[in-house]
């Protein structure tokens, strides 16, 4: 998935490839990916079963992707942005 922002028209473009061809999805910068705020509260969920669990096996399968599920998060809704030299 490739991604590249609009800054004249305040939308973000993002590419996804499936079955072969690639799709282009285009939304307002101020809307929500509903998908990805479950997967991420699914995720925080999750951290705090594992803080309060008492199962090996179960602390362990959580620990197993629960930080590499945020970065994925993260990656997927990170935008650069340039800050402005005030010098």
């Amino acid at each position: 998935m490739t991604y590249e922002s609009d800054r004249s028209k305040s939308r973000i473009i993002w590419f996804c490839s499936r079955g072969g061809h690639i799709e282009k999805h285009v939304m307002a910068r101020n809307s929500r990916l509903t998908a990805l705020d479950s997967l991420r509260g699914f995720g925080i969920l999750l951290v705090v079963l594992g803080h309060a669990s008492r199962s090996v096996g179960l602390v362990s399968w959580i620990f197993s992707f629960h930080m590499p599920l945020f970065f994925i998060i993260s990656g997927m809704l990170f935008h650069e942005k340039t800050i402005p030299r005030l010098v």
